[in-house]
């Protein structure tokens, strides 16, 4: 049985530990990406109409149930073209088209290689948990678990634990609710136990790193998310928690993001060394 560690390092997912699924998002790449797969004929050809139409509608729905991404993009864009439940052909086509998108998204979204080495360290650390908290659509898990295994990182789900895998993956999709909620936390409290003597460090940007045509990234909402996750996490994990909010200070779209990111994981890094091995919490940004 796998001894209980006293120290957890929890990790947001997309716009944290990968930077490819934010970019991803970028207009250009959208576009090419509609014209790739088949989408845009369907109608789908410009990013307003991705996310006004199909990502904004669904997305409650497809993150905090196990209806999946690919469904969710289906239904909505079969619904922009009336009389596609009479055409067979057609119809198919459109799944081969959602297909290719959505994997070449949750493809796309692989850890940036700026984290590779903290999280190897993390991952030899008898005395270290870590845990990915995302809120994401129900297929995001397995590919989580994939980018992972490309590392030679050994992951499973939350409620799955095994003594050979240290990184747990906790999915709001398969958690029925979003992280800034109780409800999310309370189900990481009752399979991972945690004493007094715990601590905990969560590196997230909150949805403050999405792209700014995706109104999860406003910067008033990713304010009220932040208060509202941090104030659930203490609510029912009951020990310290020390957060370090990951805000990448350029435009994805300027020759500056690069360096900005990279300069963010140093950062990152630096926290999560100061975590490990001060014997009580270090201060990372205030919240």
């Amino acid at each position: 049985m796998m001894k209980r560690p006293v120290k957890t390092v929890i990790f947001d997912y997309s716009g944290t530990l990968s930077l490819g699924a934010v970019a991803f998002g970028r207009p250009a790449n959208l576009t090419e990406q509609f014209t790739r797969t088949g989408l845009a004929r369907f109608g789908v050809d410009r990013p307003e109409i991705f996310w006004e139409k199909i990502v904004y509608p669904t997305w409650h729905i497809g993150s905090t149930s196990p209806v999946t991404y690919k469904t969710l993009l289906i239904r909505q864009i079969a619904a922009l073209n009336p009389g596609m439940d009479r055409n067979r052909k057609r119809y198919r086509d459109l799944v081969r088209a959602v297909h290719r998108f959505a994997g070449n998204y949750l493809t796309a979204a692989a850890i940036d290689p700026g984290w590779s080495a903290v999280l190897h360290r993390l991952h030899r650390q008898s005395a270290t948990r870590v845990l990915i908290a995302t809120d994401h659509y129900l297929e995001a898990t397995s590919h989580i678990i994939a980018h992972l295994a490309a590392l030679r990182i050994r992951a499973c789900p939350l409620g799955r634990i095994d003594a050979t895998s240290k990184f747990l993956i906790a999915n709001s999709a398969q958690l029925r609710h979003h992280k800034n909620t109780a409800n999310f936390w309370r189900q990481i409290a009752h399979n991972l136990s945690f004493s007094d003597t715990d601590r905990v460090l969560l590196i997230d940007d909150f949805g403050s790193n999405e792209q700014t045509a995706d109104r999860y990234a406003e910067p008033a909402v990713v304010t009220k998310r932040r208060a509202t996750t941090i104030r659930a996490m203490r609510k029912t994990l009951g020990v310290p928690i020390q957060v370090h909010p990951f805000y990448v200070d350029a435009a994805i779209t300027t020759p500056q993001y690069p360096h900005a990111v990279r300069q963010q994981i140093r950062h990152a890094i630096t926290v999560i060394n100061r975590f490990d091995q001060a014997a009580r919490p270090v201060r990372a940004r205030h919240c």
